[in-house]
């Protein structure tokens, strides 16, 4: 039996009576947990799952189920204090169903050793697969798509055009991506967006950056495709997404190694995709977690906790412009300052050709 949802089994930890199974009521009765805290460990587990699901998929492991133990330090804080391997979760070949954890010594089967050696070794691959746009042996690192954003310093229109400005940035970016390109310009609090397939000079003729003149922040990006498969007109970037809390636009250069796995989730939940690239992903997570908070920048922060692999973010709304880099940095990303206005760029390069100042990288996991 499959579920169609994830579910949550609570015990009580302690050796001498076995773990007894308990439920969330009982945890509140005994005061182990305050139902505040009860939710916060529920929200937890599920982002764990969601996480961890995803990314034992993408290496032809079905995650069972696991197990996690919470507890308390001294000044009441909420901690996860447990190990994650195959000690602790049952997992199953995806395609054999056989069994890769702990079941096999209680059951005794035998392969112990094998089996933990066998999901060691498929971890150990995706993490090189991540890193895989490096080659050492050439010396040169491979990248693919570039991103820029760029505010005017009032949030209004200013002493730079910003479409423009991303503009000549995604020309001096386009040795990262010749497959489409696009920018997204904030006009009068509408966000106007034009992208193709083509290079940026064929993308982008006077009278179209006419048309996106007069903005007070835009966002641009530069696509390389990954494949020949890839190579699809509505995967171009950015992406604008309008929502009941408002619209934003979103450009994104990396990989997803759960992916596959959060668009599962999003469809089964009746979620509609019209391309096949991660940054759509991305900005259904961000959209769904700016429902439940208050600004775009904590959305952009609970998002990136379900996201597994290599990243940069440009995300711009109608008052702000928000850049984000994944927890290892595997993806570059940098800041800077043309004229008192705040940049973002996948490249210094970018920032140099509007004849401003490199400030810094932005650092892992910074937002």
């Amino acid at each position: 039996i499959v579920f169609d949802e994830p579910t949550i089994e609570f015990s009580y930890k302690n050796d001498d009576l076995g773990d007894p199974l308990m439920n969330a009521y009982h945890a509140a009765a005994l005061k182990l947990a305050t139902w505040a805290e009860i939710n916060q460990i529920k929200d937890y587990a599920f982002r764990i799952n969601t996480l961890l699901k995803g990314f034992l998929k993408s290496v032809g492991i079905d995650l069972v189920d696991f197990k996690l133990e919470f507890g308390k330090i001294a000044d009441g804080q909420i901690v996860l204090a447990d190990e994650i391997s195959p000690d602790t979760c049952r997992l199953w070949d995806e395609t054999t169903h056989e069994k890769l954890d702990k079941d096999r010594f209680r059951r005794d089967m035998g392969g112990v050793e094998d089996a933990y050696q066998e999901v060691m070794r498929r971890l150990m691959g995706q993490m090189s697969h991540k890193n895989q746009n490096h080659h050492p042996a050439s010396g040169h690192v491979k990248e693919e798509c570039g991103v820029f954003g760029l505010i005017n310093s009032s949030g209004s229109a200013g002493p730079r055009n910003p479409a423009f400005d991303a503009y000549h940035a995604m020309f001096a970016l386009q040795h990262r991506g010749q497959d489409s390109c696009g920018i997204a310009a904030c006009i009068d609090g509408r966000l106007v967006l034009h992208k193709n397939q083509g290079l940026v000079p064929e993308v982008f003729s006077p009278a179209q950056l006419e048309r996106l003149s007069g903005a007070c922040g835009a966002i641009g990006h530069v696509r390389h495709a990954s494949n020949a498969s890839d190579v699809n007109p509505a995967n171009a970037q950015p992406i604008v997404a309008r929502h009941a809390s408002g619209s934003m636009a979103l450009c994104y250069n990396g990989t997803l190694v759960n992916s596959l796995a959060l668009r599962r989730e999003m469809e089964n939940r009746g979620g509609i995709f019209q391309t096949t690239n991660d940054a759509e992903v991305i900005t259904y997570l961000v959209v769904r977690e700016h429902l439940r908070t208050n600004s775009l920048a904590d959305a952009i922060l609970n998002a990136m906790d379900y996201m597994v692999g290599a990243f940069s973010l440009v995300v711009m709304n109608d008052k702000e412009l928000i850049a984000a880099r994944d927890p290892n940095g595997f993806r570059p990303l940098c800041v800077g300052q043309v004229d008192g206005c705040y940049c973002f760029a996948s490249e210094s390069c970018a920032i140099e050709a509007l004849g401003g100042a490199l400030l810094r990288d932005v650092e892992p996991g910074e937002v």
